[in-house]
């Protein structure tokens, strides 16, 4: 995998890292754009639910909607009735 370094995406990472090493954040959008480099490869993750999982904590952050809330049970059941599938989100 190459990295553009003047990719916009690339410059941020950088400079959040450079201004934190331990931003968790940027750790966690870093290992995204790897993984999304990946998939674009067409190549496949070993662990489909941890991206999954980073995904869904990046759109919680971005839509201001707190790590710790939870489906409702009722919606989960719900989905499970109409489709046969558990719903995670």
């Amino acid at each position: 995998m190459e990295l553009n370094p003047r990719h916009p995406l690339v410059k941020e990472l950088r400079s959040r890292v450079e201004n934190d090493e331990k931003d968790e954040a940027a750790t966690e959008l870093a290992m995204v754009l790897f993984e999304t480099a990946t998939l674009r490869s067409g190549y496949g993750l070993k662990d489909t639910a941890a991206f999954a999982a980073r995904v869904e904590k990046m759109m919680r952050r971005s839509l201001g909607v707190s790590l710790d809330e939870q489906v409702s049970k009722i919606h989960q059941r719900q989905c499970y009735r109409d489709t046969g599938y558990q719903a995670d989100l």
